[in-house]
């Protein structure tokens, strides 16, 4: 929609009276921290999918002060991220996956270096004929291992492996020590490239998580709503 159309629409509107929305407090992107209210200033924040470090950024900028803690399995992508990430301040990147335990994988060897792990073990077209090993850890494993204690802000953007990785954080969601979860999911039966919202809430509500807010909302042709990112927040209740 062009500026003449949107323009049109407004006269539209306000010829019969109508007011169209425009307060910030109704319509706030993701990583606004106002969707985080009790992350702190300084929050602990996990990007586990973290591709070429897109929410790295948005996050850097929300949060000047945070401690990111940021994960890419594929080889030839995470190179991307390094460099991309590099002047970032308080920002750790690590060449790693996350699953319900602790495995190693064997994935055809990429040229893209902003390809999904969902592409490219689907055999995307961009392999160059060999393999790579990446390595899966636990959320629970490298958090010991680390010496952290709570994460603030977890998101998980793994193409429809996110049920793993939150099992894989068993420990830390029984103790509510996952402050804020995000996720992109899919409300379509079938899609496998993003996690299903449905199957995610039913394994976050017995550690007391509950669905807060849907952002990024993405539409099929066919009006279908495709995709889109789900918040999850401990309940006020459950502390």
């Amino acid at each position: 929609m062009n500026e003449f159309q949107k323009n049109r629409i407004l006269r539209f509107a306000r010829k019969f009276g109508i007011e169209t929305i425009k307060n910030p407090n109704y319509i706030r992107p993701l990583h606004d921290p106002r969707n985080f209210p009790d992350a702190g200033e300084t929050p602990v924040i996990f990007d586990i999918g973290a591709n070429i470090g897109q929410s790295v950024f948005e996050f850097k900028h929300s949060y000047e002060n945070a401690s990111i803690y940021a994960f890419e399995p594929v080889a030839s992508v995470f190179e991307t991220l390094e460099s991309n990430t590099k002047k970032l301040s308080g920002v750790s990147n690590f060449h790693l996956g996350f699953g319900e335990q602790k495995a190693e994988l064997q994935i055809p060897k990429v040229k893209s270096k902003t390809i999904q792990t969902t592409q490219v073990l689907g055999d995307h077209g961009d392999s160059t004929g060999e393999s790579e090993t990446i390595e899966i850890t636990t959320v629970d494993d490298f958090s010991k291992e680390q010496g952290i204690s709570k994460i603030d802000i977890l998101k998980t953007d793994t193409e429809g492996f996110d049920l793993a990785v939150c099992r894989g954080m068993k420990n830390m969601l029984t103790e509510n020590k996952v402050g804020y979860i995000i996720s992109e999911v899919t409300i379509i039966p079938g899609d496998t490239q993003h996690t299903n919202l449905f199957e995610l809430r039913e394994l976050l509500a017995p550690f007391n998580y509950e669905l807060t807010s849907l952002f990024d909302l993405q539409y099929r042709l066919d009006a279908q709503l495709s995709y889109f990112n789900a918040l999850f927040a401990v309940k006020k209740d459950a502390d």
